[in-house]
């Protein structure tokens, strides 16, 4: 069965797209959150944390440190969670991602209804 994910992990990107993050997810009917990128202190725990409890990750290389995007994909695959690299990017980006898993799920369910 094709299920859409529901908790969607940011990772990089400016802090200033949050609220227009949680908004995209709002809109779509997806949990975002997200996680600036940086693993200094207790950034790392944290991007692993939020990882975990994600059903797909989309990281930002435009703002992301090294580390962060060596971690988020260490971790993503560790936990074989879905990971999509977006160069640059933005809300577009990610409006295109996320409503593409959308109309992929509801096409898997109508045909696994028929």
């Amino acid at each position: 069965m094709n299920i859409a994910p529901s908790h969607v992990l940011v990772v990089g990107g400016l802090d200033r797209l949050e609220r227009a993050i949680e908004a995209l997810g709002a809109e779509l009917g997806y949990v975002l959150e997200s996680h600036h990128g940086d693993v200094r202190g207790r950034g790392a725990r944290e991007l692993e944390s939020k990882i975990g409890r994600a059903d797909l990750i989309l990281v930002f290389t435009s703002i992301i440190s090294h580390g962060g995007m060596s971690l988020a994909k260490k971790h993503a695959r560790a936990t074989g969670k879905e990971l999509h690299i977006i160069r640059g990017g933005g809300i577009a980006a990610m409006r295109e991602i996320l409503s593409a898993k959308k109309a992929h799920a509801h096409i898997g369910r109508g045909i696994q209804a028929a």
